[in-house]
């Protein structure tokens, strides 16, 4: 069980890099007079490929009746970039030329696509201590966070050697 102290609140800052990894995922492309929906779209990251991935927190402590909370603000920055060359699963499409059904590598629909500027998380943490220790005479933590929030993708696509943002 946690031992937290009360008295004044406890502020926490903190700053870190990593990796990250996408889960496959489905993609609807309009364009032109087409529509097409993707499913099995596979991305990379860059992680440290400079911007390189990084979050901050902003914490504190609320110990209210026994109950130690960590409240905090949390941002993320992290990119994908599509497989361009990875097979892709049409599943709709108004296009004669292209069947539903069938595997295309992706950059036959467009030639490139990313959001290299940023897939942005801002969170709402709450968090809760479930395992303390003192290690040379500093309280180490160990947290279980829900958080909930907003995600602001910057894609960014290029179709017919033409970027677009």
């Amino acid at each position: 069980m946690p031992v937290i102290s009360s008295g004044q609140p406890e502020f926490a800052f903190q700053l870190y890099g990593g990796s990250s990894s996408h889960i496959t995922t489905s993609v609807k492309i309009n364009y032109s007079e087409y529509f097409y929906h993707l499913d099995d779209v596979t991305f990379f990251s860059e992680s440290f490929v400079s911007p390189q991935y990084y979050g901050f927190q902003v914490s504190f402590m609320v110990d209210r009746e026994n109950l130690p909370l960590r409240v905090g603000l949390e941002f993320i920055h992290d990119k994908a970039y599509v497989y361009r060359d990875a097979a892709v699963m049409l599943t709709a499409s108004n296009d004669p030329a292209r069947q539903t059904g069938q595997k295309y590598p992706f950059n036959r629909f467009l030639d490139d696509f990313a959001m290299s500027h940023g897939f942005n998380y801002l969170l709402l943490k709450i968090g809760y201590p479930v395992w303390e220790i003192l290690v040379w005479k500093h309280e180490l933590r160990i947290f279980t966070s829900l958080g909930a929030g907003l995600v602001y993708p910057t894609p960014e696509h290029a179709v017919d050697h033409r970027h677009h943002e």
